[in-house]
């Protein structure tokens, strides 16, 4: 930021001036008949940890609490994970879902990839069964 307040004519040299940028539909996640849908934004390599766009608040106004087993599916699959506070809390290699530094729903393998053993990508679709929702409600 120094560099470029000393000399913002250096600006320039990155490239032509946008008037009019494109803006990205991006889904936001909604809760809805029973769940709660998003997408994986990332995968933290190079542990594997998944982030979802699912806020802390969704989850809790859901509901959901630590100690709780979370439904999900990721993609195709679906997986039951313990909602933890910490990774701690489960065996290692164990699966678990947890809110991250970011406040956002995460996915992981304690000690291990979970990315790899489940095969998450960035921009999947995930479904949370949220407390209370009749079997089979997506």
């Amino acid at each position: 930021a120094a560099w470029l307040a000393r000399s913002p004519s250096v600006l320039a040299s990155l490239g032509p001036d946008i008037a009019e940028p494109v803006m990205l539909n991006w889904p936001s996640p909604a809760a809805a008949g029973g769940t709660i849908t998003g997408a994986v934004l990332r995968v933290e390599t190079p542990y594997g940890n998944v982030w979802t766009d699912i806020g802390e608040r969704a989850i809790r106004d859901s509901g959901l609490k630590e100690g709780n087993l979370l439904s999900l599916v990721l993609g195709s699959r679906a997986l039951e994970l313990p909602f933890v506070g910490t990774f701690g809390e489960v065996r290692n290699g164990a699966p678990l879902a947890y809110i991250n530094s970011r406040g956002l729903l995460s996915l992981a393998l304690n000690m291990d990839d979970f990315s790899a053993k489940y095969g998450a990508r960035a921009g999947q679709p995930v479904s949370v069964k949220l407390p209370g929702a009749a079997p089979g409600v997506k």
